[in-house]
Order: C-alpha cells, then sequence, then structure tokens
C-alpha cells in the first residue's frame, strides 16, 4: 500500500494539504512499499505499553495534587481579580464623570450667550466682544480657544450681507461654501479676536456634511449638540488637529417654538465653540491622568482608527502588541446630542500594583510539584511493567496487521464503487492501479491486470497520449494539483465528449512525489444541456427586447392623438361660456380618456411592477372628489349596458385621506371596470366603508361568475377565464396589475364569485384621515394671465417643436389666450434655425421627430453659449424612464409626458419664467354664476326650502346613500320651482362630496 498526500512535503515545496487517501498496495513487481505498519511508529508500542496499566498511586497523587492546585489557583485569582475589576472601573468612572463635568460647563458658557441675544434687541461685534471678554475663559474655562456666533443669511441677503461686512473693515470677506443653497450659516463673530482667525470669518455651518447635521439637530431641537470628528484649523492655517464644535441654537424672543417648523422659521444663528480634543482633554486632566489606565475617545458608536478622537498621550509607558491587558471596557458616553465610544484598558503599571501575577505563580508552582510526583511514582509501575508488555506486543501486531488487510479490501471497495474513472501512475507513466471502472474502459477484465503496463500495452486504442502525458508531467513537476479541468475529446463518430478531470500528485511518507492520481468524468450530457439552456436564454433575451420595443412603440402612437383629445377637453373646460350640460360633457371626455391612458399604462405597468422599478407616492387627496369622480365614470359605462350602477357608503367617510391617488384610482378602474364589462343584467355596486384609518372597498356585481378552478387563473398576466365572447374586451391585465398594486399597499385582494350568480371584490387597505386637502370646488380660479418685471419690455414667447399639427395647436390654443407668443417649428432642423435668427424665452419640444429629433436639438443648443440657460422642456408620448434619462443628458431641463396635463405644463412654465400668475376674479355676477352652475354655497346661507314631501325624498335618497337619485331629483325641483336654485346647489355640493350625514341634517329643517 501507499499513501497519497496532496500537500506540502517536509522539504518545503509549498503544496497545500487537500487530504490523504491510502490505496491499494501494487501486487508484484518488487515495488518498494511506501507506507510501514503500525509497529515501525515508536509512539504506538508506547501507547500499547500505558492503555494496559492499571491505574495506580501515580495517577491518583497526579490526580489529588492537580486538583489542589487548580481550586487553590482559581479561588486566589478570583478574590484578586475581583479587587483589580473594582479599582479599574472606580478609575473610569471618576474619567467619564470628569469629561461630562466639563463639557456641561461648555454647554452652559454658550447658554450665556443665548441669553445675551435674548437680552440686547440687536447684539453687535462689540457687543459681542464684551460679553466673551469678561467670561475669563483662559481662567474659568481652560480649553475653549474662542467662542463663535454664527448668522442664519437667506439666499437673498447672501450679496449685501458680505457688501455690508466688507464694509466694516473685512475687505477679504465671503461665505465659504461649496455650493448654491436657500440659506446659509456664516461664522460672523469670533472672541477673544485675533488677526489669525480672519481666515475662519464666514465659514459656513451648512457647507460641511457633519457640521450640518449637528447644526440642522441644534436648529430642530433647540438643543446643544456636538458634531462628529472634523478637522480644525488653529491660530495658523497649517495647524490642523481633529476636533469637533458645540452648537446651541438662537432663535427670536417671543415667538412659539413648540413645532420643528415653529423652530425653523424663528432661527437667528448659533453659538458654537470649536475644540481640539487633546487640548479639551489636557485642559481636563493636565498632568494628573492615571498611568496605570490607559483611554482613547473615538467618535460614533464604533471602534475604528478612522473614529478615533483622542488617544491619551500622558501615559509614556505604553506596551505593545505583546501586552494583553488585564481589563478593557467600553463605554458609550452621550455628549451633546452626539455618542462618543471611550475604550479604557489597564496598562503593566496596574497590572504591578494589583499583583496580578501571584495566582499564576501559585500555579505553575503546583503544576510543577504535581507532574514531578506523577512522574516518580510512575516511573516506578512502567518499569515494572515493562517486561510484561514486550512478550505480548508479537500478539498485538498481528492482531494489527489482520485489521489493516481488512481495511484495505473495505478500500478496494470503496474505490471500486466510485462513480468516475480513477487510476494512478508512476514518474513513467507505469499505472500502479485503478478502480474496476477504469479496468473495464481500458478493456482489462480486474484491476490487476493493468499494474506495471503502459498504455500501449493495453487494448485500447487511444489517441492524444502525448498530450495526456506532458500535463501528468506539469503536474508532477510543479507539485501542485489541478481539479476539475475539463477536456474535449473526439469520438469515432466525430462528435465531442466532455470530461472534468482532476490531476493530482501522489507522495509517499517522507513526501517525496512517487507519481500521479488521476479521476475523470463524461459530462457531455450536462455540457449539451448548458448548451441548450443557453440558447433557449438568448431565446428569450430576444423575445423580451422586441416586447419591449413593440410595448414603447405602441405607447408612443396611442399617446399622440390622446394628447389632443385630452388637449382640448382641457382647453375647453377653462371655456365659461359653455353650458353645464356642455361642460358636463366635455367632463365625460376627459374623464373617458383618463381612462383609455389607464388602459395604455396598464400594459406598461406591468413590466414595471414585475420588475420592481414601481414606487407608492402617497399624497393628500380629497376622497370625495375621488369616488365623485370614480362613480361618473362608471355610471355612463353601466347607462351604455343599461344596467344600474350604484354607491353606497358603509359608514361616515373622511372628507380628505393620504395614500397615492393615481395607484388606488387605477386598482377601482381595474376592479370596476371588470364587473362593468361581465354583467349583462342586473347592476354594479360599489361599496367603501371607514374604520380607524382603514378604508374597505367592495365590489359586488351580479354577472356571469367565476367558476372555483379559475379563481387562480384571474391574476395570472394575458390570462382571461369565463365566457369566450368577453375575452375580446381586455387585455387580460388588470387584476394581475391590480393584485400587485393592491399588495404594494399593504393588503390583498379577494375574491368570491359563485357561477352565473356574479362576483364580489374586496380589499382593506390603510389611508390615514387628511385635514389639508379641500375639494376641487374650492380651488383657486382659472389662470387668465400672467405678470412680468418691468424690466421685460417684450411678449414672453414660447417655440413648440412637434412634426404633428394637432399636438402643436393644443398647446397653441392653450397658451395663446394666456398672453404669451407662441411659434411653432416641425422638427429639431427648424428649431435651430428659429433659436439661432429669434430666440424665445422657452421651448417645448417632442422627441421623436423626423430630419432632427429633439434629442440631437437640445444637444445641439447646448453647445452654443449663450443658450446654456435657454429653458427647454421636453414633451413627449415616449414615457419610458430611458426615454426621461436621455431627454435630461441631452441638455433638457425637465420632462412633461403626453397627453399633457395643463396644471403641470403651467406648473413648469411658473418655474422656469419666473412668472406670477393672473387668476380669474373670485367674485362672479349674477350671470357668471348662472354659467357656473353648482357653485360653493357658503355654510351660513339661508335658503327657501322645498315643501315637506320634497324634504322627506330627499332624506330618504340620502339615508339609501343614492347620490345619483339625488342629482337627478335636485334637477327636477330646480325646474318646477326656480327659487330653490340656492338650496339645489348646496345640495349638489354636498352629494359630489358624498356628505349624506350634512344632506340629512340640511332637508331635516324642511320635514
Amino acid at each position: 500500500m501507499f499513501t497519497l498526500t496532496p500537500g506540502p512535503s517536509p522539504r518545503g515545496r509549498g503544496v497545500k494539504t487537500t487530504g490523504t487517501a491510502v490505496l491499494p498496495t501494487p501486487v508484484g513487481g518488487g515495488e518498494k512499499c511506501l507506507s510501514p505498519t503500525l509497529h515501525h511508529y515508536p509512539i504506538f508500542h508506547h501507547f500499547d505499553i500505558m492503555r494496559n496499566t492499571t491505574i495506580h498511586i501515580p495517577f491518583i497523587v497526579l490526580l489529588l495534587s492537580l486538583t489542589f492546585t487548580l481550586w487553590s489557583w482559581q479561588t486566589l485569582k478570583t478574590n484578586v481579580t475581583d479587587v483589580n475589576y473594582e479599582q479599574f472601573e472606580l478609575r473610569v468612572e471618576r474619567l467619564k464623570f470628569t469629561i461630562q463635568q466639563r463639557m456641561i460647563a461648555y454647554e452652559h458658557l454658550l447658554r450665556g450667550g443665548q441669553s445675551l441675544f435674548a437680552t440686547l434687541p440687536t447684539v453687535t461685534r462689540q457687543d459681542w466682544h464684551e460679553y466673551v471678554s469678561n467670561l475669563h475663559t483662559d481662567e474659568y474655562f481652560p480649553g475653549i480657544k474662542a467662542i463663535g456666533f454664527s448668522q442664519r443669511i437667506l439666499a437673498s441677503e447672501k450679496f449685501s450681507h458680505i457688501e455690508q461686512l466688507r464694509a466694516e473693515g473685512f475687505p477679504d470677506y465671503t461665505i465659504h461654501s461649496t455650493t448654491e443653497r436657500d440659506e446659509y450659516m456664516p461664522l460672523l463673530y469670533l472672541e477673544p479676536w485675533t488677526p489669525s482667525y480672519s481666515h475662519s470669518l464666514g465659514l459656513d455651518a451648512y457647507a460641511d456634511p457633519v457640521r450640518r447635521d449637528a447644526a440642522e439637530q441644534a436648529r430642530d431641537t433647540g438643543k446643544a449638540t456636538i458634531t462628529g470628528k472634523v478637522i480644525l484649523v488653529g491660530e495658523h492655517p497649517t495647524d490642523t488637529k481633529p476636533g469637533f464644535i458645540m452648537y446651541l441654537p438662537i432663535y427670536r424672543p417671543g415667538v412659539s417654538l413648540r413645532t420643528v417648523a415653529d423652530r425653523r422659521a424663528a432661527l437667528i444663528g448659533l453659538v458654537s465653540n470649536g475644540f481640539f480634543v487633546d487640548t479639551v482633554m489636557h485642559s481636563i486632566f493636565g498632568d494628573k491622568v492615571q498611568l496605570d489606565v490607559d483611554f482613547q475617545i473615538y467618535d460614533g458608536t464604533v471602534i475604528h482608527k478612522d473614529n478615533l478622537l483622542y488617544d491619551d498621550p500622558a501615559n509614556n509607558d505604553k506596551p505593545g502588541d505583546y501586552y494583553k491587558p488585564q481589563f478593557t471596557k467600553d463605554i458609550l458616553l452621550n455628549i451633546g446630542e452626539h455618542p462618543w465610544t471611550i475604550h479604557f484598558q489597564t496598562l503593566p503599571k496596574f497590572d504591578s500594583a494589583t499583583r496580578k501575577q501571584i495566582p499564576d505563580m501559585i500555579l505553575l508552582g503546583g503544576l510543577f510539584i504535581s507532574i514531578l510526583l506523577a512522574v516518580l511514582t510512575g516511573s516506578l509501575t512502567i518499569a515494572r511493567r515493562f517486561n510484561t508488555q514486550l512478550q505480548t506486543e508479537m500478539g498485538q501486531r498481528q492482531q494489527v496487521e489482520g485489521r489493516l488487510r481488512n481495511r484495505e479490501e473495505l478500500l478496494r471497495l470503496i474505490i471500486d464503487s466510485i462513480p468516475q474513472y480513477i487510476f494512478w501512475k508512476d514518474l513513467h507513466n507505469t499505472y500502479l492501479g485503478c478502480n474496476r471502472r477504469f479496468a473495464l474502459l481500458a478493456g482489462v477484465d480486474n484491476t490487476l491486470q493493468i499494474i506495471g503496463k503502459t498504455d500501449v500495452e493495453l487494448p485500447w486504442k487511444e489517441t492524444n497520449l502525448q498530450k495526456f502525458y506532458l500535463q501528468n508531467q506539469r503536474i508532477i513537476e510543479n507539485d501542485q494539483p489541478e481539479y476539475h479541468a475539463i477536456e474535449i475529446l473526439p469520438d469515432q463518430n466525430n462528435s465531442s465528449i466532455w470530461l472534468d478531470i482532476s490531476r493530482i500528485p501522489l507522495h509517499d511518507v517522507d513526501g517525496e512525489v512517487i507519481g500521479i492520481l488521476v479521476t475523470f468524468e463524461d459530462i457531455t450530457t450536462q455540457k449539451e444541456a448548458e448548451a441548450a439552456l443557453l440558447q433557449a436564454k438568448e431565446a428569450a433575451e430576444i423575445a423580451n427586447r422586441a416586447k419591449s420595443s413593440f410595448l414603447a412603440n405602441m405607447s408612443h402612437e396611442l399617446r399622440t392623438p390622446l394628447n389632443g383629445i385630452l388637449g382640448y377637453a382641457q382647453i375647453l373646460n377653462r371655456d365659461k361660456t359653455l353650458t353645464e350640460k356642455q361642460q358636463d360633457g366635455i367632463r365625460i371626455i376627459e374623464r373617458s380618456g383618463d381612462y383609455l391612458l389607464t388602459l395604455i399604462n396598464d400594459i406598461l405597468d406591468l413590466s414595471k411592477i414585475e420588475a420592481g422599478r414601481v414606487e407608492l407616492y402617497p399624497v393628500d387627496f380629497h376622497f370625495g372628489d375621488f369616488l365623485q369622480g370614480i362613480t361618473d365614470l362608471f355610471k355612463m359605462r353601466a347607462q351604455q349596458k343599461e344596467i344600474a350602477f350604484n354607491y353606497e357608503p358603509l359608514s361616515p367617510l373622511p372628507k380628505g385621506v393620504r395614500g397615492d391617488e393615481k395607484r388606488l384610482r387605477q386598482v377601482l378602474i381595474n376592479i370596476i371596470g371588470n364587473a362593468v364589462k361581465f354583467t349583462k343584467q342586473g347592476g354594479v355596486t360599489l361599496k367603501v366603508g371607514y374604520h380607524q384609518g382603514h378604508i374597505r372597498f367592495q365590489v359586488e356585481d351580479t354577472g356571469i361568475g367565476i367558476a372555483a378552478e379559475d379563481l387562480e387563473k384571474i391574476f395570472l398576466p394575458f390570462q382571461q377565464v369565463g365566457d369566450a365572447n368577453y375575452r375580446a374586451e381586455g387585455t387580460g391585465l388588470g387584476l394581475s396589475i391590480t393584485q400587485k398594486l393592491v399588495q404594494m399597499m399593504g393588503a390583498e385582494l379577494h375574491v368570491e364569485s359563485t357561477l352565473e350568480h356574479g362576483s364580489t371584490f374586496w380589499f382593506v387597505i390603510e389611508l390615514p384621515e387628511s385635514t389639508v386637502v379641500k375639494s376641487k370646488h374650492q380651488e383657486q380660479p382659472i389662470i387668465t394671465g400672467f405678470q412680468i418685471s418691468p424690466q421685460h419690455d417684450r411678449k414672453i414667447s414660447i417655440l413648440v417643436v412637434d412634426d404633428k399639427w394637432e399636438n402643436r395647436s393644443v398647446l397653441v390654443n392653450l397658451l395663446t389666450p394666456l398672453g404669451f407668443e407662441v411659434r411653432e417649428a416641425n422638427h429639431g432642423q427648424e428649431c435651430l434655425e428659429q433659436v439661432q435668427h429669434n430666440p424665445p424665452d422657452l421651448i417645448l419640444t417632442d422627441l421623436v421627430m423626423p430630419v432632427m429629433d429633439g434629442f440631437e436639438a437640445a444637444r445641439r443648443i447646448r453647445k452654443l453659449p449663450q443658450f446654456k440657460n435657454l429653458p427647454i422642456i421636453a414633451a413627449s408620448a415616449s414615457v419610458f424612464d430611458l426615454d426621461q434619462q436621455q431627454s435630461l443628458e441631452a441638455g433638457c431641463n425637465a420632462f412633461l409626458p403626453k397627453p399633457i396635463r395643463v396644471d403641470l405644463l403651467l406648473e413648469l412654465l411658473q418655474q422656469y419664467l419666473g412668472l406670477t400668475w393672473i387668476y380669474e376674479s373670485a367674485t362672479l355676477t349674477a350671470t357668471a354664476d348662472e354659467a357656473l352652475g353648482d357653485t360653493i354655497v357658503a355654510e351660513d346661507t339661508q335658503f327657501i326650502g322645498p315643501a315637506p314631501e320634497q324634504s322627506a325624498v330627499l332624506f330618504d335618497l340620502a339615508m339609501m346613500g343614492d347620490i345619483a337619485g339625488i342629482l337627478d331629483y335636485t334637477h327636477q325641483l330646480e325646474q318646477d320651482n326656480p327659487q330653490l336654485i340656492p338650496f339645489v346647489k348646496k345640495i349638489r355640493q354636498l352629494a359630489k362630496e358624498f356628505n349624506e350625514r350634512e344632506i340629512c341634517e340640511l332637508v331635516e329643517r324642511y320635514k
């Protein structure tokens, strides 16, 4: 037998040890025995003697002596450790208390400056100088070099502030800030003053993120705060050390400071102290620091060299890495609303003073005595039994050899059972052995027939032998194993065979390389499967790219005509000459266009949701207006199908809620749209209930229903079940998107259905009540124009670039009535020509156009120096994130998706042109009031009320939640008695807000 040991040899070959295997001994040929039997090792001979020695007095003596020694050592060590740790804790607490008290004193010093600002109406530089001079900081507050005051300066005050300071005698003064912001916090006063501090004036506390965090925390909390680790400059610009700054806010006196918003509005500035940490610590401890305990201060809660603030320099006898402290302790110290971690550890002098080594000395002495006694008594016993063990050694050796033979036979069975092909050779490529699987491959009957032969002596006709010999020789010479090398060989059918081959050098007991072990496995089937999988993956990626291209083109083509539909609907909504019926028709067109846009977005949203790129954007919105829009949309669709659509509030509902209005509308439109689509008779009912911030939406229909086996399929993309007559009416994406959106909102979409009897969908989501919203009826009047600065002596011109006349027409008819000069261009080339000959004030450009697209036009405009700041807004039906990102990278300032929303467009115009809008007058004449139809009626308006029987009808309709019935009945009342018009307007207002409770209270007055 021989030993396979892929590992470092005694002669330093540097091979990593990977395992040891015992393989069968070659039979015949006079091969060298590579592994001696166990009786060749003296240690086994000694082990046998000791194993057969009966436990006697030497071991009992050793056991008792060791037990007593360990007990004495442990008891003494415990007592000494407890006493020493109490001394260590006392030193730690003393240092911690001293640091805390000094920092509290610094904070009180700043509060004195805060009181100065609260006392004087205006604190001048002279006032600040006298205040700091009277503090005698060198005597009473050692460690403080100077006390500063930073004043809050708004962006609009920046230049006047700089001029004022320069006029006061600081000609080089400026605000040191790397970015432009809404406000600054420059250092204004610094006392005691020295000329070397002139470089510190104007340093902005908001410029550095570390200082800004501390300054904002002080501002918002009203408490003294300190920064994290910063590098401070001393009296000379080259004098820099780690330190920290303490801030305390100064507020305007006499104002409320209850909320964060109040404190931010009342902020005047900050008083501050800057500290070198080593200077502070020296001022606290001086030369009295304990020399037997060392400590370091780290910024934050993590001990790391980058966070090191202070390392105690007073201990000159700090040990090296060889020393292991007796005690260590980390404490978290909260200084100025900011955490410090202080690491304490003992020094060698502490160990010497506390006699730490006494227990160890006792232990060593006891161990030496115990071992000496055991050796003396054991030697006598071993000598007496040595002769007896020699007589039994031969029998034991025969038993070991028998066990080794059995193990060799077992190992042979194991090797033959391995599914890989295995063989091993000597340095001359002569076979030393193999497993049965390889023997069959080589064409021999058993593994013994291959020993001592070379490849040319075997029955097989193996090719590429020279290549294999060279590879084996490389492994042997380098003495490095090679695992899982993949090689390709041709077979008899001119196809390829893939082999996974491992080669390992063989060593003898002295670490000498005496051959090589090779294992290999046929992995052709695996490689063929991997190739097929790769081909399928490439095909799927090609299909996915084709789908994305199709979705982008389809979205662009559908959004383009929708831009005209929704654009002119918004324009007509602004026309106050239309009758109420015409305005209702325009609103129906707009809602229908929005619904069609929702269907288009469904297809795009599915891929975004599956890719995890959709996020929720909660806003405060009017819940009554939200439900009104949903019910108005589906009332019309239900009437077209001659079925009923009912809305039932299950409880009083909040006027305003906070949530993602767009996604919630999309969910309800998908669910109610499905219910209307699959209902042929009867109707659809929307029920809404509210309880403790949670709203339940439930949609019931009397449609065709869903079979039990199809309930899971309806939520899969592109899956449509049930009657085939309905499958062509949708994309099959609505419920799949709806389920994913509801899950994103933290809820589950549930469904119950009975075939041919209808279905019920419901979900419960958290929508906290909001009090900051108002009804759309109460929003600001319509924008009719704008004001510009007196310096602007001409009209503001806007260049509209779009290859579609319909899209340009929408913008022209929207912006021209507001007073803009609107010019047009068909493509990017025309845009460039107009910009160079007659520059506009702003450009609205499409992206996808012939001749030159919007991307290229924006890039070329930005290359012209005089137009680097010209506002460019991209308005495109290509709404993918990539298109938006590319437009911004090309030089556009903003992206406006098509169909264009008027409110978003006007908001961007105001932002980039600095406009002040002129709104429609809030006081309407009687004629205008009649033209507007239902307007907002004041709460305390006195009405001429209806007859008691008419009031009873309105009361019953309100109790049932029949909003549509209330609106129809008010039209009848208005026609029968014009004197009821103010009363009717108030009822309609409450009905459109779904406020049935107030309707009941109002009509009860006239019952």
